[in-house]
């Protein structure tokens, strides 16, 4: 199982945590939680980013010591996600990928990458078959005429990036596509028709990244999904699970109250069949959770195996919709054996996943009575969900080992604090 070890990084020390379906994160604003979840993200993401290195190799014909290389990906990277190395006193974070393929970053005078043997080893390895690849096409085509050879070696180039990429997923245990959803997300529904006048250099790598995705996937929106649906049964061959589908449609169109549609007149959200409200005008908690929606809805309707990241999915929700929102997510997870993690700061989202983790316990018992209270679709399995309180920089096991659901003064503290204020200034009304 992947596991990320932090011994020293911005406020976090000590930290050691493996990567499970679940892991949820709650805690005081600027505690560290984000902290944890991108650095997550950011060794899971490092595969790709390889991938893209590799592709260029092949594409430019480039011969350059590889680790070197991603020591460099790594540097620039640090600064997309946090900014400046050198603003941080010491950094020493190792994330493993399985046993004996590790990577571990360093700064103490200056940010330095080390890589287990045995990942450097396969590293060197697939360098080896990139550089006996070019060799081969070159020798191979060299009799062709100049357009049917460059035909022939796209189509070899084409096979070729498919073993880079199934050589990276074993190497790195993933083969997973990865997913970061930021805070602040509203502003990219508020601005939906001047998005592509955004100057996106001056947003940080992964706001970057969520942008390029939204504006990606807006033409995939341009009919309902309950049409969107009907056109993948109609129209593909292969089998897919109608009914999960139809029940992240049924959660995403009661949380959004109508259905989004985006066309060549902007981005809709109608209430009725003819009548509409323009993105940018609806609420702010439509705006917020609307693009986690829909990218769950095609993660969910595609069957896609990823890792995703939520920052605080409850953000402006009214707490009955926090636990829809949850539900959702939980769809997710249970689709294709997905990873989720979430950052958060409400009692509502522990609450709602404390009610699926015990839902699968006593599912185990009694199946059938359990289901018609909760649909199965949605529990979620206690050995392979995490829950954790940050503070401080410290984190701390907010799951019941016996129970293995999250505990109550966990759940409570807020409004404990709350109450006990309240009980004071009583007491003093008394006196």
């Amino acid at each position: 199982m992947p596991r990320l070890s932090i011994t020293k990084f911005n406020q976090l020390e000590n930290i050691d945590i493996e990567i499970t379906n679940l892991i949820v994160f709650i805690g005081p604003q600027a505690s560290g939680k984000s902290t944890i979840s991108k650095t997550v993200f950011f060794f899971k993401s490092l595969k790709n980013n390889l991938k893209d290195y590799f592709i260029d190799c092949v594409e430019k014909n480039i011969n350059e010591n590889v680790l070197e290389k991603l020591t460099k990906i790594i540097r620039k990277k640090i600064s997309g996600f946090w900014g400046s190395a050198e603003y941080f006193n010491e950094i020493h974070i190792k994330y493993f990928y399985s046993n004996d393929i590790y990577i571990t970053i360093k700064k103490e005078l200056a940010l330095n990458c080390f890589f287990s043997s045995n990942f450097e080893k396969k590293i060197k390895s697939l360098e080896n078959d990139i550089a006996e690849f070019l060799s081969k096409i070159t020798q191979q085509y060299s009799t062709y005429t100049s357009s049917k050879k460059y035909l022939a070696i796209r189509e070899e180039k084409k096979r070729f990036y498919i073993t880079i990429e199934q050589t990276l997923a074993d190497i790195f245990s993933d083969n997973t596509d990865h997913l970061f959803i930021p805070a602040g997300r509203s502003l990219i529904s508020m601005l939906s028709e001047q998005l592509s006048s955004v100057h996106i250099d001056k947003l940080d790598d992964l706001m970057k990244i969520y942008l390029e995705i939204v504006n990606s996937l807006k033409p995939q929106f341009n009919k309902s999904l309950s049409k969107i649906i009907l056109s993948k049964e109609t129209l593909e061959t292969e089998k897919f699970d109608k009914k999960t589908a139809e029940h992240a449609q049924k959660i995403i169109e009661n949380i959004l109250k109508g259905t989004y549609i985006s066309d060549i007149d902007g981005e809709k959200l109608f209430y009725d069949t003819n009548k509409y409200v323009k993105i940018n005008f609806a609420s702010s908690g439509q705006q917020e959770v609307l693009w986690i929606l829909l990218m769950i809805f095609l993660l969910i309707l595609d069957e896609i195996k990823t890792l995703t990241v939520f920052e605080e999915p409850e953000a402006h929700l009214y707490p009955e919709t926090q636990k829809e929102i949850v539900d959702l997510i939980a769809l997710l997870i249970n689709t294709a054996d997905n990873t989720v993690i979430i950052t958060t700061h409400s009692p509502y989202v522990l609450s709602s996943v404390n009610n699926l983790l015990y839902a699968y316990s006593l599912g185990q018992i009694n199946k059938s009575q359990v289901s018609q209270i909760i649909n199965e679709r949605l529990w979620l399995n206690p050995q392979n969900t995490q829950a954790f309180f940050v503070e401080k920089g410290k984190i701390e096991s907010i799951i019941d080992a016996e129970t293995g659901l999250i505990r109550t003064e966990a759940i409570d503290s807020a409004s404990r604090i709350i109450n006990q204020t309240f009980d004071k200034l009583f007491e003093l009304d008394n006196n």
